[in-house]
Order: structure tokens, then sequence, then C-alpha cells
């Protein structure tokens, strides 16, 4: 069965969310896959429910979003844009 397109829309919203925590938490790249990895370990440890797939996820976005940022700034600077 098709998800909907609520479900979707709600996917994207948590997605963008993570991502958004990443950010405002100043996690660099480079620490993000760790910080996931610790996230989902103490849910686990908790047990509570843990989307793993999704917090794996939104850590590759954020990786992608964080090296494109920072290419974009770089190239600014350079051409003096």
């Amino acid at each position: 069965m098709p998800a909907t397109p609520d479900a979707i829309s709600s996917r994207w919203k948590i997605l963008c969310r993570r991502v958004g925590k990443f950010k405002d938490n100043l996690i660099s790249p480079e620490e993000a896959p760790r910080t996931i990895e610790a996230m989902i370990a103490q849910g686990n440890a908790a047990k509570t429910a843990v989307d793993e797939h999704g917090l794996r996820l939104a850590g590759q976005v954020y990786v992608k979003y964080q090296r494109r940022w920072w290419d974009g700034n770089v190239v600014g600077r350079v051409s003096g844009g």
C-alpha cells in the first residue's frame, strides 16, 4: 500500500527537524555519525522506540547539506560573491 501524501509530508518534516537539530547543536559532519549512534544506543538501552533508519538517514542528509553549504561559502569568498 503506497504512503499517503500526509504520511510523506510528515516524514519530510521529521527529517528536516532532525537536520535542524544537528545544525542548532553545532554538530560537525564528522561528529554526526557518532552522535547518531550514541542516540540510538541510549534509546535502545532505555528500551524506548528508536527510528534507527530515520536517524541515520537524517545524518547522511546533514553531512551532505553541510558539505554543500561549506563548498558554496568557499566559492563565494574566493569569487568575491
